[in-house]
């Protein structure tokens, strides 16, 4: 399976492993940076390798997981928990607190949003949690290869390269630090960004105490 259909077939098990979810063509376009065609056709390969089925409504795409799609998660499961919770993979620790708010801006301009979908494996939450840690990040990062999302530009002005590493919040969910290139990556403050609201998913506040886990 290429990477994309299964960061795809991952997003629909999270909201359909329990329950049938309803889907559009234009929000998975639109998440993963592709057309509604191309959402189209991954939607209908995953039916035909048995993982998913699909009951075209009105309102969109309800889609379940099979006993096959469930039995490949835990297949998938089970051969990786060794390595994502190896010692080896460090663990940071940090107080949640308030930035200046361009996170926004930034995780919602077009050339950043489709590489984060096509090389993270989701498309993020308009806005990033920011991170109070006690020491710099520098040591933690050393030895690892950031994944690189590539500047571009428009009329108005240029936007520079951003380095990712993708971590896992709480345990629980999948998202990633992200680093300027014209910042400092020795920094005591993170900024995360994630395909939901980590705030609101985790109930947040200033001063909340969270791990990172990096993978």
């Amino acid at each position: 399976m290429a990477f994309d259909d299964f960061m795809l077939f991952l997003s629909l098990a999270e909201k359909s492993a329990s329950s049938k979810a309803m889907f559009s063509t234009s929000a998975i376009a639109s998440s993963f940076g592709i057309s509604q065609q191309s959402a189209s056709r991954k939607l209908r390969e995953l039916e035909k390798a048995g993982l998913i089925a699909r009951n075209p409504t009105h309102e969109g795409t309800e889609v379940s997981l099979t006993g096959e799609g469930k039995s490949f998660l835990r297949h998938v499961y089970a051969s990786s928990k060794g390595i994502i919770f190896s010692r080896d993979f460090p663990v940071i620790s940090g107080a949640v607190c308030s930035g200046l708010g361009e996170g926004s801006y930034y995780t919602s301009l077009g050339g950043y949003k489709k590489q984060f979908s096509s090389k993270l494996g989701f498309g993020p939450f308009k806005g990033t949690l920011n991170l109070k840690i006690k020491s710099p990040l520098g040591n933690m990062l050393e030895g690892r290869v950031p994944i690189s999302i590539e500047g571009f530009s428009t009329n108005e002005r240029s936007f520079g390269k951003i380095k990712c590493f993708p971590v896992l919040v709480e345990n629980k969910i999948r998202a990633a630090i992200i680093i300027p290139e014209r910042s400092n990556q020795l920094k005591e403050m993170l900024e995360i960004i994630a395909p939901v609201n980590l705030r609101k998913e985790l109930s947040l506040k200033d001063g909340s105490k969270i791990k990172l886990q990096l993978i």
